[in-house]
Formats: structure tokens, sequence, C-alpha cells
């Protein structure tokens, strides 16, 4: 998600996301003429250990528990929950399937909602 907004003191994070749109659509028009689709998923908080680690590493460094941490932003996820592992797969599997053919240079947003929060 912090390709679609930035957040204090992940400015080269954001920015490498932010790059990461700019590029799926600028290959998607690159590609286009050969019927070649490209996308990108924007996911949320997914329930994997790199995230949980990230959520421990910044609830020590806010000097609050992990608990506390989660509930803090899980509040500004309007479905109040991180994404599974398998939501992303099926997304990718759809995107790659031939249902998604008519789509191209776009990033969909995987996330509970956290966008509109």
């Amino acid at each position: 998600m912090l390709g679609r907004f930035g957040v204090p003191g992940f400015a080269a994070y954001c920015t490498a996301k932010h790059g990461v749109i700019g590029f799926t659509r600028a290959l998607a028009l690159e590609l286009a003429p050969e019927r070649i689709t490209v996308n990108a998923i924007a996911p949320g908080w997914v329930a994997t250990e790199m995230s949980i680690a990230s959520m421990q590493a910044q609830a020590i460094a806010a000097g609050i528990t992990f608990e506390e941490f989660l509930a803090q932003a899980m509040r500004g996820v309007p479905l109040g929950r991180m994404v599974e592992p398998a939501e992303v797969a099926e997304l990718v599997l759809y995107l790659a399937s031939d249902a998604a053919a008519g789509m191209t240079g776009q990033t969909l947003n995987l996330c509970g909602g956290q966008t509109m929060a």
C-alpha cells in the first residue's frame, strides 16, 4: 500500500513502490501491441512471517506491545483484518488467466479497504 500513499520514515520504500506502479503502466503500454498484459497488486498487511516481524519491530520502536500495534494497524483497515496469503494467490491466478485478458496497466489494491481509511 505504500505505493499509494506516503508514510513518514519509509521514504525509500514508498519511492520504490511508487516506481513499481509507474513501471507497470509504462510496460503495459510497451507490450500492449504484442497483446501481453502487465498488472500489479498492491497488498496491504498480509499475514506472513515478514509482516509479523515488521509489526513486532515497529511495536518495539513505538514502545508498545505487538498486540497494541496490531490493533492500531487494523483500525486503519475497514475490514479489520490482515489479508491472507491465499487471497493474494487467488488474485495472481486471476490476473494470469484468460479471464483478465482485457486488463492491463492496472494496480489492484488488495488491502481490506486500507486505501479508503
